[in-house]
């Protein structure tokens, strides 16, 4: 049977930029982000003429396998599955996250050989012909009868060379993918990576010539390379939003300090302005006082006095007004 890829003679380590991020930047730690190297440089090395995708979501591994294709002139047919309804897994969500895909798709993809399926996995069998995909990929519910029936009701699609791929393997994660995972992978030659955005399995089911093949050209150390640049991009992306959010609170905390400042000051303002007015009535007071006494006086002498004094004492008031202290 004909082989749906075509296979290079050396794995390439790139270092891919991937265009959708610019308008979705949540795909940059969406939980596949840190397969996205991996996977771009197996298309490269496969270039497969047909990719299907279970599960497409926000189009994190669809972009990426397309990115491969646009980047590197690959003349794979890039297919996503999915109802873009959502489910318990990824919670539902509205046709906004499609909208988003499809702009995606027009703004950068426009050129790529793609397609569209918005139907259940089962509902998209029949689309799709036997022994014609090259890289099959199974990423929606995560519960193990999900899982276990995608791939039974979906291996016979894939040619006697081709490879399955499996997110959320990582135990840690909670899903029954990952046990399901763990008894594929006792019946298949298989690479996978277990400890990171949930866990990648690399399943070779049909044939383990590819495997053989690909065994000789990936060392630990080049899967050790993919999962601390994963890591190390998760963590720069971690820090540089850390940064952000940080410059942020300081900014609003000076603004804040101003604020602070100005109350002060208008505190300051209002606290002379009743120490005047305190003043004032205790001078208004007094001078009432006065001149009770002055209406009593009992002599024009002593009332002549009385106003004198009044008036000094009202000079004095006002001249302390002016001068801000006692002379």
């Amino acid at each position: 049977m004909a082989r749906t890829h075509d296979t290079g003679s050396e794995w390439n380590l790139r270092n891919p930029r991937f265009c959708a991020d610019d308008l979705n930047s949540l795909l940059r730690v969406s939980p596949w982000a840190g397969h996205r190297d991996f996977a771009y440089d197996l298309a490269a090395y496969l270039k497969p003429r047909r990719i299907v995708e279970l599960g497409t979501h926000y189009g994190c591994s669809f972009f990426t396998f397309l990115q491969a294709s646009k980047d590197l002139d690959i003349r794979s047919e890039i297919i996503a599955i999915d109802t873009w309804k959502g489910e318990d897994h990824s919670g539902t969500y509205g046709e906004e996250v499609l909208e988003l895909v499809e702009l995606t798709l027009r703004t950068y993809f426009k050129s790529q050989n793609y397609k569209i399926l918005r139907k259940t996995f089962d509902e998209a069998l029949p689309d799709i012909e036997d022994c014609s995909v090259g890289i099959l990929h199974i990423d929606g519910f995560h519960s193990y009868d999900a899982v276990k029936h995608d791939y039974v009701t979906w291996i016979d699609k894939v040619d006697d060379d081709g490879i399955v791929l499996f997110h959320d393997i990582d135990p840690t994660c909670g899903y029954g993918s990952s046990q399901y995972w763990l008894e594929l992978k006792t019946r298949h030659a298989h690479f996978e990576f277990p400890d990171h955005s949930y866990g990648l399995g690399i399943l070779f089911p049909k044939n383990q010539g590819l495997y053989e093949r690909l065994k000789l050209l990936l060392s630990e150390a080049v899967f050790g390379f993919y999962r601390y640049k994963a890591k190390y991009r998760i963590s720069k992306i971690q820090i540089y939003d850390m940064e952000k959010m940080l410059h942020e609170r300081w900014s609003v905390l000076q603004r804040m300090e101003e604020m602070i400042k100005d109350r002060d000051s208008l505190i300051i303002d209002q606290s002379k302005m009743l120490e005047e007015r305190w003043s004032a009535m205790q001078s208004m007071e007094a001078l009432s006082i006065e001149s009770q006494k002055l209406l009593k006086a009992p002599t024009v002498t002593e009332a002549i006095g009385l106003l004198a004094s009044v008036i000094r004492a009202s000079f004095q008031h006002h001249i302390e007004r002016i001068l801000g202290r006692k002379w």
